[in-house]
């Protein structure tokens, strides 16, 4: 546990205790708890469906998955560096919305609604409102 951060809440003993195991505590307001659940949430449990994505497009790319453990570590790493906008590189940062389309067209049709909703929070992180690039990414073009 120790370098972790733990959310806490109580008396002064809770902190203590906490920082005699190590941890980097935090206090958090009851009422925002149910919010750190759910970030908590997506940095594990979305991060793994999204790999699951990843291993299955890697399989019908004929790509072994593994391939991109390297990529996903460092993509970590410069999240952690950078920032999440800062981190974000692709076609999606480029503004190449024709990269995009292609993408789109060549998945699977069960993996594009996923695809799409990551693309559009991408596009989130890049500032950009494109319109016509958002109807594409929201499933106008097939």
């Amino acid at each position: 546990m120790a370098g972790s951060w733990c959310a806490i809440d109580g008396s002064p003993r809770v902190e203590h205790l906490a920082l005699t195991l190590g941890t980097r505590p935090f206090r958090i307001d009851p009422a925002d708890r149910v919010g750190y659940h759910a970030a908590a949430c997506v940095a594990s449990n979305h991060l793994v469906a999204l790999l699951g994505q990843v291993e299955r497009l890697a399989a019908n790319a004929g790509v072994p998955f593994e391939a991109f453990l390297p990529l996903v570590r460092r993509t970590v790493d410069n999240v952690a560096d950078l920032g999440p906008a800062a981190a974000l590189t692709g076609p999606v940062a480029r503004g190449d919305d024709e990269t995009v389309a292609r993408h789109i067209d060549a998945l699977p049709a069960d993996e594009r609604d996923a695809y799409r909703a990551l693309a559009c929070e991408a596009r989130r992180l890049t500032g950009r409102e494109d319109g016509e690039a958002r109807s594409d990414l929201e499933g106008t073009v097939a």
